[in-house]
Order: structure tokens, then sequence, then C-alpha cells
């Protein structure tokens, strides 16, 4: 009888620590996302790398506003459940969620094909389709309404890991500062989304995408012009 008490307590003892090992595997992807932990586990940021990528930028029109109408804590909540909504857009692209900051989201992907690179355009298209899809749950529950501004832009970047208690996989470089550029000239031109001229060369334009030329500017903090484009479903 103590044997079989004992295997029993060894089973026991091997569920409850596999159960827990698998509860903190499931956490830890969910924080910091399935590619990026398998990136950590490999190592492959240790040491900075050069890779092209493409940036998808994005932040919600008037959130300061909505906060003071709403509240820290419930604007967070409508923030958070927008987040939430298009996060399977992004995932149907196979786009990486690389961070969160406030009311904005970055996303990316490796700079591939010119077809590859076509799913960062339609990935935006869908975002904007479950926006219209959901407008009315967020006026119900919030009495608000979102709308973003984006910017695209595709190109070199370094990445490496930061930090020493709290890793994180980091970007720098002219890229993802273009893409931000783009993001904040949005306003000024009276469009939801800039793409530049440089990663349309790049694309393949889908058919049921009809891009729109803009010219070209100076972005901010830039000595040399940037073509520019909007886009939109035909």
């Amino acid at each position: 009888m103590d044997w079989v008490e004992a295997g029993l307590l060894r089973d026991f003892l091997f569920v409850v620590t596999a159960a827990f090992a698998v509860h903190v595997v499931a956490q830890t992807r969910r924080i910091v996302g399935t590619k990026t932990l398998f990136y950590f586990l490999l190592g492959r940021y240790n040491r900075p790398l050069v890779e092209e990528r493409i940036f998808l930028l994005t932040d919600i029109v008037g959130s300061t506003a909505m906060a003071e109408r709403l509240g820290d804590t419930r604007a967070l909540e409508l923030i958070s459940r927008f987040f939430f909504d298009i996060s399977a857009d992004i995932g149907r692209y196979d786009g990486e969620t690389d961070n969160y900051i406030g009311d904005e989201v970055v996303v990316s992907w490796p700079l591939g094909t010119p077809a590859h690179n076509a799913g960062a355009l339609l990935c935006y298209l869908d975002i904007q389709r479950t926006i219209a899809r959901t407008q009315h749950l967020y006026s119900e529950e919030y009495g608000e309404s979102i709308a973003i501004r984006a910017g695209l832009h595709g190109g070199p970047v370094a990445v490496g890991e930061c930090g020493d208690e709290k890793r994180q996989v980091v970007f720098i470089g002219d890229t993802i500062n273009t893409a931000k550029r783009l993001q904040e000239a949005c306003k000024e031109l009276g469009v939801s989304i800039l793409v530049s001229g440089g990663l349309l060369d790049r694309t393949d334009v889908p058919a049921e995408v009809e891009t729109v030329p803009l010219g070209a500017i100076k972005l901010r903090g830039r000595s040399t012009e940037t073509r520019i484009f909007t886009f939109k479903m035909k």
C-alpha cells in the first residue's frame, strides 16, 4: 500500500508541476508574444542584428480628449478593447505586435517578396473594416467612436534585446522613425494612412486596393523628401 501511495503522490506532483510549467509558458507567450518568446529561447537577438522589416504604426485619434471625457480607467478599457478587436486582423496576415505605447500599437513583418509585403496593406484595410463593424459597440458602451491614423514603411532596422530584469526586443533605425513621421503627417494631410513610395515599390498592390499619390514631402526632422501615398479599397 505504501508504494501505491508513494506512486500516486509522485504522479500528483508531476501533474501539478507540468500544469504549472504549461501555465507559465502560456502566460509568458501572451505577455511577450509567441514569436518573441521563441526568439528569446533561441537567443536570436542576444547581439544586435540588422533586419529588413515593414512597420505599421497606428494610434487612436483624439485619445487625450477621450481620456478627459471618460476618465483614465474607462479610456484604458476602451483602448484595450480596441487592441483586442484588431488582434485577429494582425494575426491573419502574420503580423507581429511588437509594442503597445499608450494608444499606439506597433506591428511589423519581415520585408519579403512583393506578394508577401502586400499583407501589410491588407492588414490595415481589415483593421478599418473591424472598426466599422464594431463602432456601434464602442458608442453604446462608452459613448465614443474610434478612428485611427497610421504610417507604413519598410527597410533596414537594428534589432536586439534590451534590459535585464525585463527583457524586450527593441527596433532602432530610420525605418521605424519614418513610419512614425508618416503617421504624424496624416493629421496635416487629412488622411487615415500614409505609406512610403519606397515600400510600394517593393509591394504587389492587390487588385482591390486603390493607391492615391500625394506627391513628395519633407517629413518632420528630415532634410530630404519622401514620396507618399494613401490607399483605400476600390
